[in-house]
């Protein structure tokens, strides 16, 4: 916990890794900033930045900054989470920006008061999805609101809603050629255009 800025560097435990800060959180000179099983990262500002995200090795990830937005970069799958009584993982003043070098599962509701924009980096496998769970809502309020994933996109029960537009692109980056892929969508598309964008293969979108 702390009352200015923190700057987080090479902090590595297998349980869960929580910082709480008045201020901001910031990727400090270290290759990674967090090692854990799960994270939980509460700033009065900002975590992480478009320029220098947090750079994480994690499996689970709750987050809330009050007046600004939040930059992570996972190198595997990630799960976002409602995490010791956070119920949102919520930017307060900006743009959400995920990137995992995996699948990115979302059983949590996300806010922005700017964009969201999440990706899931290709690979070989077929473990590049996005997943928005049943009522794991997610909001963009000055913005648009990306999933880019390399292989899958489900969309349960949530709503997606923005004042810009929603743009689903499935397959992309694709690295995995001649494997179809899909779009499910069982909530709601809300915003200004919805783009819904696959790749070359055989592929299949189905709303629903």
């Amino acid at each position: 916990i702390a009352a200015g800025d923190a700057y987080i560097g090479d902090i590595s435990t297998p349980g869960k890794a929580t910082v709480i800060t008045e201020r901001s959180i910031f990727q400090g000179a270290h290759e990674y900033g967090l090692l854990a099983d799960t994270a939980v990262l509460i700033a009065g500002h900002t975590i992480g930045d478009a320029v220098s995200p947090m750079i994480l090795s994690i499996n689970t990830v709750g987050a809330a900054a009050g007046r600004g937005g939040i930059s992570l970069t996972n190198d595997r799958a990630l799960t976002i989470e409602a995490l010791d009584g956070w119920t949102d993982f919520a930017a307060g003043g900006g743009d959400i920006n995920l990137t995992a070098q995996g699948a990115i599962n979302i059983h949590n509701i996300l806010y922005a008061e700017g964009a969201v924009n999440l990706i899931s980096i290709d690979s070989s496998g077929s473990d590049s999805d996005i997943t928005v769970a049943d009522g794991a809502n997610v909001t963009a309020a000055v913005g648009d609101i990306v999933l880019s994933a390399g292989d899958n996109i489900t969309i349960g029960a949530a709503n997606l809603t923005t004042s810009g537009d929603v743009r689903l692109l499935a397959d992309a980056g694709d690295v995995d050629t001649g494997t179809g892929v899909s779009i499910e969508v069982s909530g709601a598309l809300i915003g200004n255009h919805v783009l819904l964008q696959t790749g070359t293969d055989d592929d299949v979108v189905d709303i629903s």
